[in-house]
């Protein structure tokens, strides 16, 4: 589904908003603003400063964190609504999220079948092609650090991250087995620090290494025999950095394909951090 953009001008700062479901709408507390499809593109003039802003989807609302514009910042804010919750994220950064209660987000839930109902296909239609991964039915995507609160990231901190596997075939996707499980594939999550000396000497000797990467976790992705074409499945990992050197690091998942149905080629996804001196 194709986002809605809002821009609002203000008189020292610019906030940007992409909104990716029209049932959502967002108002700005303290004024009479509110952001919905029908406005497209509404230009509104406000002041900089602390904005309270308030998100509803159908029956369902809930305020969001303060957001601070400031003179001459232009603030990107996007409202996602993601597997039963609505999230804001800004300039890149989950800020706030909460979840539907349990009878609104199972409205959601009867209009896809179940996948037991799903019998395998026969055949699996061509996949089409995508430019961040040609031939792939199942996407890596929107790896993020998770940090709603902005905090500044210290070292010993325990850093957050999530992204997501969805199949992007349009169609009922046939999982190979893999001893007692069907899965996707492999995922490896690498770490590495960046600069001119990429030793973390808080890492075992016996940590496994590729270059600069310290290997940082991995497993198999278990699924049913059948996933379904609205398939989207999101995962979370925490990255120790207790005895890291403070300085700039970049985090990769890598993702590798059981077979060329779920994709031909391995998968790459990266993203880059800063750890300060507590």
């Amino acid at each position: 589904m194709a986002s809605i953009v809002f821009f609002i001008p203000s008189g020292d700062g610019t906030l940007r908003f992409e909104i990716d479901d029209p049932a959502i709408e967002v108002a700005i507390k303290g004024t009479n603003i509110v952001l919905k499809n029908a406005d497209n593109g509404k230009d509104v003039v406000l002041t900089a400063g602390a904005k309270n802003l308030l998100i509803t989807r159908g029956d369902f609302s809930f305020e969001a964190d303060k957001l601070i514009l400031k003179k001459g910042e232009t603030v990107t804010v996007r409202v996602e609504f993601i597997e039963g919750r609505v999230q804001l994220v800004r300039d890149g950064q989950p800020f706030a999220q909460k979840e539907l209660p349990k009878k609104v987000a199972a409205v959601e839930v009867k209009k896809i079948p179940a996948v037991e109902e799903k019998k395998a296909p026969d055949k699996i239609a061509p996949v089409p092609q995508n430019p961040e991964a040609p031939g792939a039915a199942v996407l890596l995507s929107n790896l993020q650090v998770f940090n709603p609160q902005g905090k500044r990231l210290t070292v010993g901190d325990k850093v957050e991250v999530q992204f997501y596997l969805t199949n992007i075939s349009g169609n009922p996707l046939n999982v190979p087995a893999n001893l007692r499980f069907n899965d996707l594939g492999t995922i490896q999550a690498w770490i590495e620090r960046l600069g001119d000396d990429p030793a973390i000497a808080a890492k075992s000797p016996k940590t496994a290494k590729k270059g600069r990467l310290y290997a940082a976790g991995g497993g198999i992705t278990p699924t049913p025999p059948v996933i379904p074409a609205e398939f989207r499945k999101s995962f979370a990992k925490t990255i120790e950095t207790e005895g890291f050197p403070p300085g700039s690091y970049r985090y990769t998942i890598e993702f590798k394909p059981s077979n060329n149905t779920i994709g031909p080629a391995q998968q790459f996804q990266s993203i880059e951090f800063q750890l300060q001196a507590p």
